[in-house]
């Protein structure tokens, strides 16, 4: 008699990694030894790590690609667009990575050089964070957009069931299409 054996694919999830009574220093210091594998955030002094996996990954990249086109496009309003690697220093001393961010010209040449080292010292004008975009679990999939008013004192969202677009309420004329996106939701 010949025994066999199945192996069970199972969908892995990997939590992040908390690391408590972190500072701006040592955040520092792990961030740049470890440039590209990772993504990290700093809030309340507790280091968040997470990994990048596939499916996370493949939708940043499609965040991007639609806002560079944007980017490109609006040179004169835009000064940088960035990735999931560059954290913002917030002025509470938080440090934040999003999927993916941009900042308006006049923002960003007023800010002072030595704001602009390291972990810029300012609050994107306008961030994507995929995993607060779309809900994994909800099918059709539910698509939230969030607005802060001017002081940052007060968040509002609406909720959007299966979008085939979202269209921007902060940069003019961008509109993001979220085929791709829910392509990865499964």
């Amino acid at each position: 008699m010949t025994m066999t054996s199945q192996k069970e694919h199972a969908v892995q999830y990997f939590p992040p990694l908390i690391i408590p009574k972190c500072n701006q220093q040592l955040f520092e210091e792990i961030a740049l030894a470890n440039t590209s594998f990772y993504r990290m955030n700093l809030i309340n002094g507790c280091l968040e790590i997470m990994p990048i996996n596939g499916k996370s990954g493949f939708r940043e990249e499609v965040l991007i690609g639609q806002l560079y086109k944007w980017f490109e496009a609006n040179e004169h309003l835009a000064a940088r667009f960035y990735s999931s690697q560059t954290g913002f220093t917030l002025p509470n001393g938080d440090i934040l990575c999003s999927d993916t961010a941009l900042i308006f010209r006049d923002r960003w040449n007023a800010l002072p050089s030595y704001k602009r080292e390291n972990f810029p010292t300012v609050a994107p004008n306008f961030i994507i964070e995929e995993g607060v975009l779309v809900d994994p679990i909800t099918h059709p999939p539910i698509v939230r957009i969030y607005k802060a008013d001017d002081d940052i004192s007060n968040v509002t969202w609406k909720e959007l069931t299966n979008p085939q677009t979202v269209d921007s309420q902060v940069l003019p004329g961008f509109r993001m299409n979220m085929r791709r996106i829910f392509e990865t939701v499964d």
